[in-house]
């Protein structure tokens, strides 16, 4: 008799407890449930707390729900940090010389890029991949660690460069020089904008280009290329995107250059900060009112 009701108590606690983690498990759905859309981290934050909640309790309540919920989330909040990070940046500047907010003149550390290294084509850069078609670089130089000019590339529909250039416009405004990089071709997408210190140079291998007017002064640049396979870069379609060459597509390239540029030039050129005096190896030396001769 005793064996019996001790088991009746056991299976009466089991079933309590079952009900109070199921009770625990739906209050925290209802929770996460009333967040608005709107919200993605804050939804990411309660979903995986669903999920957390129900690995410790060994409970599939809502598993491929919450599975799905923070795949989603995932990617929503991510979008939301780099829009509230790239407000962040606008609105500490004080003119339009920058791309995405970000802007030349500071340490590698200070920007969202941690891995420079050293490439013979590209030079010593760090890429920042915000999607598969949207690609950053930071360029720099492993001696005074200043970040001179960044440069943005991004594949676009053919179809839509009309719409791009508004944007440009909207962004940037009128642009201070246009110039035809390959008139010989007659390509409307050959043609460079340049803002600030910026001036037309010609050199045989490239043509018409921009660069830039006074010693002094950053300026950017915007151009439209086509995606091509070029078998001397890897600043093309395949390079940049994997993909081979599409007449469909072109690509959007920001080039934006600051003083720190020259200097990371130099830095590369003769292997040290340009800025400090070159040191050189030294010991003690005789003073000469002691030497004999």
């Amino acid at each position: 008799m005793r064996l019996i009701l001790i088991l009746c108590l056991v299976i009466l606690s089991s079933c309590s407890n079952e009900e109070a983690i199921k009770a625990e498990i739906e209050s925290a759905y209802q929770d996460v449930k009333k967040l608005p859309a709107s919200q993605p981290c804050a939804n990411l934050e309660g979903y995986t707390k669903l999920e957390e909640l129900e690995m410790k309790y060994r409970t599939t309540y809502f598993s491929d729900l919450t599975a799905k919920k923070i795949d989603s989330y995932a990617a929503l909040c991510q979008e939301k940090k780099e829009q509230d990070a790239l407000n962040a940046r606008l609105a500490k500047l004080s003119d339009n010389m920058h791309i995405l907010g970000f802007v030349t003149g500071m340490m590698q550390e200070d920007y969202p890029c941690k891995n420079f290294s050293e490439s013979e084509q590209d030079g010593y850069n760090c890429p920042l991949n915000r999607s598969e078609s949207d690609r950053l670089f930071f360029r720099s130089d492993p001696y005074t660690k200043l970040v001179g000019s960044i440069y943005r590339y991004t594949l676009i529909d053919k179809q839509d460069v009309e719409k791009l250039r508004k944007i440009i416009l909207d962004r940037y405004g009128i642009p201070d020089l246009k110039v035809s990089t390959n008139p010989l071709t007659g390509r409307e997408f050959l043609v460079e904008w340049g803002w600030g210190n910026v001036t037309k140079k010609y050199e045989q291998v490239v043509g018409n280009y921009i660069g830039k007017k006074n010693d002094s002064g950053k300026f950017l640049t915007f151009a439209i290329k086509d995606c091509d396979n070029i078998w001397f870069t890897d600043l093309d379609c395949p390079g940049l995107f994997g993909i081979s060459e599409n007449p469909n597509k072109v690509i959007l390239e920001l080039h934006l250059f600051g003083d720190e540029s020259v200097i990371n030039g130099e830095a590369n050129r003769i292997e040290r900060d340009p800025r400090k005096p070159k040191e050189y190896e030294t010991i003690e030396t005789k003073d000469v009112d002691e030497i004999d001769i």
